[in-house]
Order: C-alpha cells, then structure tokens, then sequence
C-alpha cells in the first residue's frame, strides 16, 4: 500500500504535465478550429462573384450638333461589361436615341428641325467599388463612334469620346437600379447658308440613363 502511494505521488508530476501539454494544445487549436469553421460558413452562405453584367433602360442626350434644335432627344441605353478584377471592368456600350425631348408649349413638334436620331457605339476601361449600404459607385472612360440620322450631318460617324460616372442600388444578388450621367465628345460640321460651305465643329452632349443591371 505505501508502495502504491509512493509511485502515484512520483507519477502525478508527470500525468500533470501531460494534462497541461494538452490543455495547452487545445488552447491553441481551438480558435484555429473555430475560424476555420467560420470561414467555411460565410464562404458558404456568401454573395457568387459575378464576371459579367448586362443593362438596360432609358436614356437622354443633348443635341448640340443640330443647327436650330431646341429640345434633346430620348431612347434606350444599353451596356455589357466584364469583370477582370474586384475593381476593374472593361466595358461596351450602345445608345439610341430617337424621339425628341418636349417640353415646349406645344406637344404636336419636336422643336427640333427634320427628324434627327443619334447612335452611340462605346467601349474601354471602368473603375467600381462598394459606398455604404447597398450602393456602389463607378466611373469609366469610353471611346467610340457617333451617328447623328436624319439630318444629313458630315461626316456620317464621327469619332466619339465619354467620360462619367454611375450610381447602383443593389436590389438583390441578381440585380441593381443605376443612375449614370457622362459627357460625350464628337466632331460633326454645321451646315450654314452655302456662303461659307461647312465648317468643323466639336461638340459636347451631356448624356443621362435610369434603368436595370442584370449580373451573372
């Protein structure tokens, strides 16, 4: 019996140190172990990373380049841009617009002389990022060609440069409202009464869209 005694007081130094090494080991593994698990969790449950986006909705444009008009004119804007990094996305972008803008006493004329429509055909680079809440903003730089129909204009498609910016309210994962406004360059010549023939002239059309973003 005192045989047992002696050997249980000579072995518990060591069992306790035993018992610590491994309350110290599982001092150490479990946050490891509770972060992993975390972190699996919000991978799981998190957003998907969408590449691409599609948009759609109505648009305006000043008409700056045709001679005597007094109202811009309304259509449908349209983009698809593709993401290749959580800031950067290169975008192409298409407008037409081709009813007049009223806002005269009169709602029977356009107040703008014939029957003018402009196409915009864009593309180039576009920075984005999160605000606050479910807004995100985003600025691009786009370079392209401009049509300006129904008037005759020199030359038909002239080279054409944008630059703006957009707002996004995020509805779901699927989709966003955006606003976006841009300022867009071309050169067309006005025509003047045939003394002088045609002269160039660069112009500069403010730009404003409303419509739906569709992410996959």
């Amino acid at each position: 019996m005192l045989r047992m005694i002696l050997g249980f007081e000579e072995s518990f130094p060591l069992k306790r140190k035993v018992l610590l090494s491994i309350l110290a080991a599982a001092a150490v593994a479990l946050p490891t172990m509770t972060s992993f698990a975390q972190a699996k969790a919000a991978a799981e449950h998190s957003e998907p990373e969408y590449k691409n986006e599609a948009s759609i909705g109505y648009g305006f444009t000043a008409l700056n380049q045709v001679n005597n008009s007094r109202y811009g004119l309304q259509g449908i804007d349209m983009s698809y841009a593709r993401g290749f990094s959580k800031h950067f996305n290169l975008k192409a972008e298409g407008d037409y617009y081709f009813t007049s803008f009223k806002t005269g006493l009169s709602s029977t004329t356009s107040g703008n002389p014939g029957n003018p429509s402009v196409v915009d055909v864009l593309a180039g680079p576009e920075l984005h990022s999160p605000l606050f809440w479910k807004l995100s903003g985003s600025v691009k730089f786009l370079l392209g060609g401009e049509h300006t129909g129904g008037e005759s204009m020199t030359p038909d498609v002239s080279f054409s440069a944008s630059w703006g910016a957009a707002m996004d309210y995020r509805l779901n994962r699927r989709f966003s409202l955006r606003f976006g406004g841009e300022k867009n360059y071309s050169s067309f010549s006005l025509r003047d009464n045939g003394t002088q023939g045609y002269s160039s002239h660069r112009v500069s059309n403010v730009h404003a869209n409303f419509g739906v973003v569709y992410f996959f």
